[in-house]
């Protein structure tokens, strides 16, 4: 809101005063409640404020740059302190250098969140943030990763007198060196985010580390972010100091070797990333020196997008209270009986995108308790049996792989198993006991195969089935494969070689049916069911469909697609009947 701005529109002279009582009424009671917001607050120009709660005011101001001295040097005095709890300073996105004074903003002393977006700093002088002493949160973005010649440089005692700040984003920047100085003044810090610099190492301690003042520097630390730099060493040396650290992103680094003694003095620590670095190996004694990490819940650890080929046996096995493992896109090629050991509660398991093609058959006896697995893009040729110690598995994706034929021992066990996806492989056909043993399955995705004939009645176990996806296989007819499905109520089957197809062959509680891409001539409707029918959406599109008529189509359709069929005669009332049809095509 913009008070001067908002004062003018409401007395422009070509206003007209009504005649009647109540709108004059109206009228003076606005032109009162301007004037005393004006008397409130009054915002510089090129600024605007909007009321936070209570009489708290935001206020953002757009400048082309900051300016430290001269005649052009940007006066922030002019700011009214009372009031003003948040300030978001915006530069041009161009190419203008900042510059910023000493003690530019100290009369904000009710400030407690201050944002400079865009300005381009080469450095931030001592005492530049005095003054403000209940400021809570602190960000600067120069962006000066956008401009190859500029960095962010941070003098001692940046941030000196802060002593209630919680978070320090320093986020794009292009900072090449973070050092102990730059934090151990902030007392209260909990949240420092340094992610897209231009960093080589973590942050920097000095050699007086036993003085009182380092000794409990970033004690309070609780999130640091370090993605998106270019560290590729770090030792426990470098993480000393943040015990009480509750979440790491080391993530998009350069990072590869893992020092086995790093995570030794964290307490509290709930989530490592290390994804996108180029780690070879995970060390087996990494987390076994780690007896606080034992006791948290829950725990998390990401290693995806490296290099890995090999896990130490039993690297995982003192992680106790590990929930979520993710090892996708590395180049793991098998899975031993003691690659996952002692991952007893572990419920997300991620082994997608590597070259596993073999599992040892206990591979998922220690952690049993994995409740959604995915493996997907892997070389697997058929389905693993270490599958059967997997109880309480709910979703297994293990969608593009090599798998050619599925038995009636492939999902044995899986009771809990609601959503499973299987496609892009090589399956070309199933038996009837394929499903049998999987009671509670909900969503099946066999897409994208190579299935030519499925025997009838293969889903009839199914009773809770909602969800099946045929589409993109060789299937030539689909009678008595889906009828006896009461739960389903979305089918698809596009892109197959289908020629028939009759209304009876799909249940009438079906909600939406995709029959797009193949090679039906007819839509039959044999025993009349236009008006059983609950379907509501159908795609018969790209068919060979020549002639429509009333039955034809459900009475309750709302959503058609018949484009780019060979239809030449449309017999009169084909939808007439058709009361909440809302869209065809």
């Amino acid at each position: 809101m913009e008070t001067d701005k908002f004062f003018v529109a409401v007395s422009t002279p070509g206003h007209q005063i009504k005649r009647h009582s109540l709108a004059l009424f109206v009228l003076i009671f606005l032109l009162q409640c301007v004037k005393t917001s004006s008397n409130l607050y009054s915002a510089p120009e090129d600024c605007e404020w909007t009321l936070m709660s209570g009489s708290d005011v935001s206020l953002t101001c757009h400048l082309k740059t900051i300016v430290a001295s001269g005649v052009l040097a940007t006066n922030f005095s002019v700011i009214q302190s009372e009031h003003t709890t948040s300030l978001t300073v915006m530069c041009e996105s161009l190419f203008f250098e900042s510059t910023m004074a000493p003690m530019a903003m100290s009369h904000l002393r009710y400030l407690k969140a201050l944002h400079v977006q865009d300005c381009k700093l080469r450095e931030l002088p001592i005492d530049a943030f005095a003054g403000l002493n209940d400021l809570r949160n602190l960000s600067i973005r120069t962006m000066n990763d956008d401009w190859g010649e500029f960095s962010l440089s941070l003098l001692s005692n940046s941030f000196s007198n802060l002593h209630q700040l919680e978070n320090l984003d320093l986020a794009h920047n292009k900072l090449e060196r973070a050092t102990d100085d730059m934090i151990c003044h902030l007392s209260s810090l909990k949240v420092l985010n340094l992610t897209h610099n231009d960093l080589s190492s973590a942050i920097t301690f000095a050699n007086n580390s036993s003085s009182k003042l380092h000794k409990h520097c970033a004690n309070s630390l609780s999130e640091l972010d370090l993605s998106y730099n270019s560290i590729s060493i770090i030792t426990k040396k470098d993480l000393q100091n943040f015990k009480r650290l509750r979440v790491l992103n080391l993530a998009h680094n350069d990072l590869f070797d893992l020092d086995e003694t790093m995570f030794t003095n964290f307490a509290k620590l709930q989530i490592i990333d290390l994804s996108n670095n180029e780690l070879i190996s995970i060390p087996a004694r990494i987390f076994q020196d780690s007896p606080d990490i034992r006791e948290i819940t829950p725990f998390k650890c990401f290693f995806s997008h490296n290099e890995i080929d090999i896990v130490a046996e039993n690297s995982f096995s003192s992680l106790y209270n590990l929930y979520t493992l993710d090892l996708s896109y590395n180049r793991l090629k098998h899975l031993d009986v003691f690659t996952l050991n002692g991952l007893y509660v572990l419920s997300d398991l991620k082994l997608s995108h590597n070259s596993i093609y073999s599992m040892h058959s206990d591979a998922f006896k220690n952690c049993s308790s994995v409740e959604d697995l995915t493996l997907q893009g892997n070389n697997l040729s058929h389905v693993p049996t270490a599958l059967k110690s997997l109880q309480f598995l709910k979703t297994l994706n293990i969608n593009n792989n090599t798998i050619s034929s599925l038995n009636n021992s492939s999902f044995q066990d899986l009771k809990q198993l609601r959503h499973l996806s299987i496609s892009q492989n090589q399956i070309s056909n199933l038996t009837r006991e394929v499903f049998r043993q999987l009671p509670s399955l909900k969503t099946v995705d066999l897409s994208k195969n190579k299935i030519h004939n499925l025997e009838h009645g293969l889903f009839d176990d199914g009773e809770a089935l909602n969800t099946i996806d045929l589409s993109d296989n060789y299937l030539a007819d689909i009678n008595g494969l889906f009828m006896n499905l009461k739960s389903l109520v979305f089918l698809n089957v596009s892109r197959n070689k289908i020629q028939w197809f009759d209304y009876a062959v799909i249940p009438t509680e079906l909600d939406e049916l995709d029959l797009h891409s193949n090679e039906i001539e007819t839509l039959s409707n044999y025993y009349e069911l236009e008006d059983t029918l609950q379907l509501r959406a159908l795609d018969v599109s790209f068919n060979f469909i020549a002639e429509i008529n009333a039955a034809s189509f459900p009475n309750h359709i709302s959503r058609l697609k018949i484009n780019n069929n060979r239809i030449s005669i449309v017999n009169p009332f084909t939808f007439l009947a058709k009361k909440n049809q809302s869209n065809i095509c």
